[in-house]
């Protein structure tokens, strides 16, 4: 399709200001992933593999992008909220798009092996790997595409899909962490990480490493059910970029639950980001955040039984999927709020 263009940036830097125009939710878990690791935020091994951005446009607008980095476990594709409501209406374009992805990353330097998981909206990811592995098996390498088991939903609030506070308000107390508070938020992340469908065994060590940056940060929140209790769940942050923030866990201790807390927590920290007081609940600051007031508040939801929780704090999936789904449309934009994401494994076929 006329008007295509490949792009390879070397530099990170250049690649975000490139992108700056396209910093929406849809892009956050790549871009913030890259600003994270170019901030140091990021507490995941540093790895010697070689920074990789690549993009597609359309005259100037952004398609696609797919970049990994030193700290990442796969590669992602992402693409801006305005460009994934074009590519998935148009399947021309979506498969020009990939098309010219697929066989521009191919002629890089690069072994192709090195591809080996991409983590994105299904509707890309499916194309570009589809041309990806008839390109591979063109050279007489045959690839096997394995399902990732990450299948997840993205969605956002902005300042405008904002509910009403409840009323009465909530009674509990939603903070930002101390480092008095370290140790048992780290507690709470051991149980995180070991009820997590990946069931990872964390040492106390381990789990006050992996907070250590965002409390440092101020993006580590505790809610109590009142002021001197023991905290009853946290809430992290991350993937910081200009225009938007995610949450990256929400977690409630078994003995807090059904009470209301995540609501509370989550429902606090989204409104405190999007600089939109009050918050409904005890605990929250003055003034603005550290990061800055963000347009948007992302986050990543891979158990669709708690997305009520986050669309009554103003996030906006719909209710339900397929035939009869309502809601999932950003009030002033009009385009779909959430994608869904996945993750492919790639694996180069040796015993063929």
């Amino acid at each position: 399709m006329a008007g295509l263009r490949f792009v390879r940036f070397d530099d990170p830097h250049a690649f975000l200001a490139e992108s700056k125009d396209f910093d929406d939710s849809f892009m956050n878990f790549g871009l913030g992933s890259l600003y994270d690791f170019l901030s140091g935020a990021s507490t995941q091994v540093v790895s010697d593999a070689p920074l990789r951005m690549f993009a597609v446009y359309r005259g100037k607008d952004l398609l696609i992008t797919l970049h990994t980095n030193k700290t990442s476990r796969f590669w992602v594709l992402s693409t801006p909220c305005p460009a994934h409501e074009a590519l998935t209406g148009d399947p021309e374009l979506l498969a020009s798009a990939t098309t010219l992805l697929a066989h521009s990353v191919l002629a890089e330097p690069a072994d192709p092996a090195a591809l080996d998981k991409v983590c994105g909206p299904p509707e890309a990811v499916n194309a570009f790997l589809a041309t990806w592995t008839a390109l591979l098996l063109a050279h007489h390498n045959p690839v096997k595409l394995l399902d990732g088991n990450f299948d997840t939903h993205v969605s956002y609030a902005t300042k405008a899909s904002l509910p009403p506070l409840p009323s009465p308000p909530s009674p509990y107390v939603v903070e930002l962490a101390t480092p008095a508070d370290l140790e048992p938020a780290a507690a709470l992340y051991q149980d995180f990480q070991a009820n997590a469908p990946w069931r990872a065994v964390l040492t106390k060590e381990q789990a006050m490493a992996a907070l250590a940056d965002p409390l440092a940060a101020r993006l580590l929140w505790l809610c109590r059910l009142e002021p001197d209790g023991p905290p009853a769940a946290y809430v992290a942050l991350g993937r910081v970029t200009p225009r938007t923030v995610a949450i990256r866990n929400v977690y409630v201790a078994p003995a807090y639950r059904r009470r209301g807390v995540a609501e509370a927590a989550v429902r606090a920290v989204t409104r405190y980001y999007l600089g939109a007081p009050p918050y409904g609940v005890r605990g929250v600051p003055d003034g603005p955040p550290a990061c800055g007031v963000k347009e948007e508040v992302n986050l990543n939801v891979g158990d669709a039984s708690a997305e009520g929780v986050y669309r009554r704090s103003g996030f906006l999936f719909p209710s339900g999927y397929g035939e009869g789904a309502q809601g999932g449309v950003d009030p002033v934009t009009g385009r779909w709020a959430w994608q869904r994401s996945i993750l492919v494994e790639v694996k180069i076929d040796t015993e063929s």
